[in-house]
């Protein structure tokens, strides 16, 4: 408060004494000392209430726990190793989601009645202080769609602190801040502009919960990415081989370590971690995220991990192909986690599918898609109590239509350029791969 005092009349002081050292200058109104004060007064509360604004104080929280997990560089053995430890603890997480579901099988039988019709994202979203959107990667359905909820959104709470936590926004360097108040995206780099452009018109926060940085350096040992994972930075030499296809081989890299279970459950930890820190300076948040992030393995999912006290899941599912590009980008990134042996254990898709499958038959399911031109979708309890009683959530299953909500027509972003061996270690490039 003194330091606010003392800046404001530093500014003024030196103003009214300049007035009166200028005895040949017309003369001039004097300033009433009440006036000054009341000036001050307001200067004084005006910057006081932008240090205690919500948003202040949720930047406050979240470089708290920023400062708490330091960036931690690993060998890409290390990676391997903790790949393995996640591995099992996938495992052993599906088997208790088995078992706990085989448990549930001789309750009462769930009804989902599914509609063929636009969904009413006002009345759905009624009552949820945590609405999470699961997507699957590399179609425009989705998130035209997203941008049609929050519109709706915005009108069901006119008044209320919203924010989009989303997978799909990375601050645009290493050490930059993943939180920008309404009217200052550009601080971060948007895998969806539109979406995120229409939050920033509907005056909604934005968190940007991924990290995309890849840095290609070299040291006495030879060349290296540097590719980040949550907290961490993994580091992977490269072969002459590898080195002469950078271009293609970074993204599969980059991808095939955030989507090993030690990527997926390190990104959702840090996901967790920034939610928690901001979201006592919010009365709604939106999640939007792969669906691996939300439903892959019920105890170690977002919305369990979060624990929040409702909230309602909604599963966008598209009918419209993924982009050519994307496709092939998931194609080599299966390939390569299949050789370097980094993906999930065998006996954990069993133990996935037959969880799915006990769920399903605990379902009644009824309607029928008459109008393609219109989603078809149903709301059911959530699975996740389960694991969790203390959120008993909803679910909301969307299949989308091949024609839906237009895309608003932005500004598309540069292209992301094509990296090259930097003279110093600052190189910095952003995925535009989803993962």
């Amino acid at each position: 408060m003194k330091r606010i005092i003392l800046s404001i009349l530093c500014f003024l002081f030196p103003l009214l004494a300049a007035a009166q050292a200028s005895p040949m200058r017309p003369p001039v109104t004097q300033i009433n000392p009440t006036v000054l004060f009341n000036r001050v007064e307001r200067e004084i509360k005006k910057q006081v209430s932008q240090q205690n604004s919500p948003f202040s104080r949720a930047q406050k929280a979240l470089q708290d726990v920023i400062q708490k997990n330091p960036i931690k560089t690993i060998s890409w053995k290390e990676f391997e190793a903790l790949n393995n430890r996640a591995k099992e603890r996938e495992l052993a997480s599906r088997k208790m989601d088995l078992k706990l579901a085989q448990q549930q099988l001789t309750a009462n039988k769930g009804k989902i009645a599914f509609q063929n019709s636009w969904p009413d994202y006002m009345e759905l979203l009624k009552g949820f202080t945590h609405i999470y959107i699961g997507e699957d990667h590399g179609t425009m359905s989705t998130p035209a769609e997203t941008i049609r909820l929050l519109q709706a959104l915005r009108k069901l709470h006119p008044n209320k602190r919203i924010l989009l936590a989303s997978e799909f926004s990375v601050a645009k360097e290493l050490d930059s801040f993943p939180l920008a108040q309404a009217n200052e995206i550009h601080f971060l780099t948007n895998l969806y502009p539109e979406v995120n452009q229409a939050a920033d018109a509907l005056n909604i926060d934005q968190l940007g919960l991924d990290s995309r940085y890849v840095s290609w350096e070299e040291d006495g040992h030879g060349p290296f990415l540097l590719i980040q994972c949550g907290k961490y930075l993994v580091k992977r030499y490269l072969t002459r081989q590898e080195e002469a296809d950078i271009q293609e081989l970074y993204p599969v890299l980059e991808m095939t370590l955030g989507s090993s279970p030690f990527g997926m459950l390190e990104r959702n930890r840090q996901w967790e971690r920034y939610i928690k820190a901001v979201q006592p300076f919010y009365d709604i948040i939106v999640i939007y995220a792969g669906q691996g992030h939300l439903v892959n393995t019920l105890s170690n999912d977002l919305p369990s991990l979060l624990d929040t006290p409702d909230f309602v899941n909604l599963y966008f599912i598209p009918t419209e192909g993924t982009n050519p590009d994307e496709e092939q980008t998931y194609i080599s990134v299966a390939e390569n986690t299949d050789r370097q042996n980094l993906g999930v254990l065998e006996q954990s898709y069993e133990l996935q599918d037959q969880t799915e499958q006990v769920l399903l038959d605990k379902m009644e399911m009824s309607g029928e898609w008459t109008d393609p031109k219109k989603p078809f979708w149903g709301k059911v309890n959530s699975f996740f109590p389960l694991y969790n009683k203390n959120i008993p959530g909803k679910e909301v299953i969307i299949y989308l239509p091949l024609t839906g909500v237009k895309m608003p027509a932005v500004q598309q972003p540069p292209a992301s350029p094509v990296i090259k061996k930097p003279k110093n270690p600052d190189s910095l490039r952003y995925g535009n791969s989803y993962i």
